[in-house]
């Protein structure tokens, strides 16, 4: 169900990852939106450093010790994965 969720989000999401000429800038903002959508993050969101803070503070109210796979990933390590997907879907092809 949520696939279908995300797909709706980010309607060109995926296929910015297959082009073959996709800028750098383009594949960042379709990536960060596709990830915005899986960690379904509320429309006033726009950046994965804002979702990161905001889970980290909600995971400390519990008093527990945060884990930090189970809150999203900083701008730049998302920026170090599109690349490598990038890179990736090139040598492939």
């Amino acid at each position: 169900m949520w696939i279908a969720e995300v797909r709706l989000a980010t309607p060109n999401g995926a296929a910015t990852f297959e082009e073959e000429n996709c800028s750098a800038q383009k594949l960042l903002e379709s990536g960060t939106q596709t990830l915005l959508a899986v960690y379904k993050a509320p429309k006033s969101v726009k950046s994965l450093d804002h979702l990161r803070n905001m889970h980290y503070v909600k995971s400390t109210k519990l008093n527990k010790p945060v884990q930090l796979l189970n809150i999203p990933l900083t701008s730049a390590a998302a920026r170090q994965h599109f690349n490598r997907v990038s890179s990736s879907n090139l040598v492939s092809t």
